[in-house]
């Protein structure tokens, strides 16, 4: 199986969501879709792995004093939301050509 960068916009919670607490972010990770053969397809050993690699906010980047830092936050934001479920969703979305620009590596 080959390693596919991909490149998609995600829109992240980062908070009460009755707020509308929401950022729209550019994430680039590394994706390896599992090996699906056999007679046990749901072997625990056998699954998916995303790789961080990127994030920048969409629209205008940070910028200032403390650019350093906000950029600190946003990935520590995506890296941790990549390893939830809706993370994981977003990804295989993209990885299925629907909202990715992906090019094999």
């Amino acid at each position: 199986m080959a390693i596919h960068r991909l490149v998609f916009v995600a829109t992240i919670s980062q908070g009460d969501p009755d707020l509308g607490a929401e950022i729209d972010v550019v994430v680039t990770c590394d994706y390896l879709p599992a090996a699906r053969f056999g007679l046990w397809p749901r072997n625990p050993t056998n699954h998916d792995r995303v790789t961080f690699i990127d994030a920048k906010p969409k629209g205008r980047p940070f910028y200032g004093a403390f650019a350093d830092l906000e950029q600190a936050w946003l990935d520590d934001l995506v890296s941790e939301w990549l390893e939830s479920d809706a993370g994981y969703d977003s990804v295989r979305a993209a990885f299925g050509g629907a909202a990715a620009a992906a090019e094999e590596i």
